[in-house]
């Protein structure tokens, strides 16, 4: 359902589940993903962190549907 959504409303889906990541690559939805992968932090911890990131997470979608933002680093998955 929220898969859906997101593919219909042409959104992101951010995520720190795997199986997300698992219906991505297997069949390609959500269409776009950005995987959460920062082990326990706080919310605040989070914001300030995409927040820093925000510009090389909007980079990564111009190359990549799928992003995983890490406490240290973007990284970008080849396209589907």
């Amino acid at each position: 359902m929220l898969s859906a959504t997101a593919d219909a409303d042409a959104r992101i889906l951010v995520t720190k589940d795997a199986d997300f990541r698992d219906s991505h690559i297997l069949v390609g939805s959500p269409h776009q993903l950005l995987t959460v992968a920062t082990g326990n932090i706080s919310n605040t911890e989070l914001l300030e962190l995409v927040a820093k990131r925000l510009p090389e997470i909007e980079a990564a979608f111009m190359k990549s549907d799928r992003v995983d933002l890490r406490s240290d680093v973007v990284l970008t998955h080849p396209r589907r």
